[in-house]
Formats: C-alpha cells, sequence, structure tokens
C-alpha cells in the first residue's frame, strides 16, 4: 500500500494531476532519457540535419483514499529533429 507522500518522495511532483468521474485523483509522470544523433557531428550537414533520439515512459497512477489504487507504465520510441531541415 503505497502512500501520495511515498510516491511524491520517490519520483517528486507530477507532470500533471487530474481527476476521474469518480473523484479518484491522477498523477502523470513522464521520464524521457534522449542521445545526440550521430549525423549531429557531420560538419555541414549537421546543422540541417541536428536531432535526437531513445526512450520515454509515462507513469499515469492513480489514488483512492490516499494510497495507489492503479497504475500503468507505458514506453515508447522518441525522436526529435531541431536542424535547419526538420
Amino acid at each position: 500500500m503505497t502512500t501520495k507522500e511515498q510516491v511524491k518522495a520517490a519520483y517528486g511532483d507530477p507532470l500533471n494531476t487530474s481527476f476521474t468521474d469518480s473523484g479518484h485523483e491522477i498523477w502523470k509522470y513522464e521520464f524521457v532519457k534522449t542521445k545526440a544523433n550521430g549525423t549531429n557531428f557531420i560538419p555541414y550537414y549537421g546543422a540541417f540535419v541536428q536531432g535526437q533520439h531513445g526512450k520515454a515512459k509515462t507513469l499515469n497512477i492513480i489514488f483512492k483514499d490516499g494510497v495507489v489504487w492503479h497504475h500503468m507504465l507505458s514506453d515508447s520510441d522518441v525522436q526529435t529533429h531541431s536542424g535547419l531541415v526538420n
């Protein structure tokens, strides 16, 4: 039985909070870890195709009476582009 205080101590403040139709509180966390693409370091070419790739994990926690009632963890691949050509 994990409490809100224990979740907050482990993960910090949630990215987002909301409520279900029945009044249960939902906390959302996102964890992203990325690395620079190798093409970023190619002279001239890298200026046009800057980007990163990695993994993103999303944790949704539903509390009932201040205790974790349900949780869902999902992960996905992420890729960002920020060069002159997106």
